[in-house]
């Protein structure tokens, strides 16, 4: 009995690794498998987003190009579209276009202090974003909430305030009819960043992201809401013409009709920005926005973020 004892550990010794490494070879295959069926998405530095773009030849480095869409389709002619993949299962679009609007390129979208303005609250009625607290100038925390329709309200203005607030919250949903109604309320936190005269004089970077609703981070995307980056520059030899580039996170990687896809994306985000270009209120917002901040020659800030306001109890350690 000793010697069968002994011996029968020996026999399972021989076999258990064996079993071990088939449980491993099964256990990683279900984690590629629940990676492949959940959508990928990352917490986002806005820091070093602004660093990494980049105008000029050397924007299209690490880009590769997509295809518009199938056959000899004239409006393949105004996009160009791109697509790199930062991490694995992530995909970031990228769809360059013309605007012909009279219009400023740094003065499409005033920075999101506009939202405590005055000629601001008449358009709150049809779609709420409101201010949370100010990060820095010209960078937020905005929450940002689909109010219902009333069928008393013009639908033509109330069209023109949710494509304003669509572009802005970087949300690429089909415009629905006048006679459809909204779904119920739904709140989304946000940071929403601009800056003028950046990457260059004349130009502005505009980034919008969904905050994860656990850590309250920036992150790629949460449900519909996607992470857009988009810059304005103005044409060199064109004055009445905008060169807009559009860069959206998704999840997974790039399907054949991908391109033809984000094309119509693009046309209807180039019908918003041209209607919100031309909204009365716009120009009252960007004139009163000129008076937020006076831009001096900053050479060094070494206590604290610089052109914050701070009291007057700490305004001597920050001198």
């Amino acid at each position: 009995l000793k010697r069968k004892t002994a011996a029968f550990p020996c026999h399972n010794t021989a076999t258990t690794p064996t079993s071990k490494s088939q449980q491993q070879r099964e256990q990683k295959t279900r984690k590629q498998q629940q990676q492949q069926q959940q959508p990928a998405s990352m917490i986002l530095d806005f820091d070093k987003l602004f660093v990494r773009i980049k105008v000029g030849a050397k924007s299209d480095l690490g880009w590769t190009e997509l295809e518009c869409g199938f056959g000899d389709d004239p409006a393949c002619a105004d996009f160009k579209l791109s697509y790199r993949h930062p991490i694995p299962g992530v995909t970031v679009l990228r769809g360059q276009f013309t605007l012909e609007t009279s219009v400023p390129a740094q003065a499409l979208f005033p920075r999101p202090e506009w939202l405590c303005l005055p000629s601001y609250k008449h358009c709150q009625e049809f779609f709420e974003m409101e201010l949370d607290h100010m990060l820095a100038p010209g960078d937020a925390i905005v929450s940002m909430t689909r109010a219902s329709r009333d069928a008393n309200k013009d639908n033509q203005t109330l069209t023109q305030m949710r494509a304003l607030m669509e572009v802005l919250a970087g949300s690429h949903e089909k415009e629905k009819a006048a006679d459809d109604t909204l779904t119920e309320y739904s709140t989304v936190k946000a940071r929403l960043a601009v800056r003028w005269d950046y990457p260059e004089v004349g130009s502005t970077v505009h980034i919008v992201a969904p905050l994860d609703p656990v850590s309250l981070q920036p992150c790629s995307e949460l449900g519909m809401h996607r992470s857009v980056v988009s810059v304005f520059r103005q044409d060199p030899t064109e004055a009445n013409k905008v060169r807009v580039t559009k860069a959206i996170v998704v999840s997974g990687t790039v399907p054949p009709w991908a391109g033809s896809h984000f094309r119509k994306v693009l046309m209807t985000s180039r019908e918003r920005m041209l209607k919100v270009a031309s909204l009365p209120f716009m120009h009252n917002l960007r004139a009163e926005g000129k008076d937020f901040y006076l831009v001096v020659s900053l050479k060094c800030c070494v206590r604290g973020p610089p052109l914050l306001p701070c009291e007057e109890t700490d305004a001597e350690g920050r001198e």
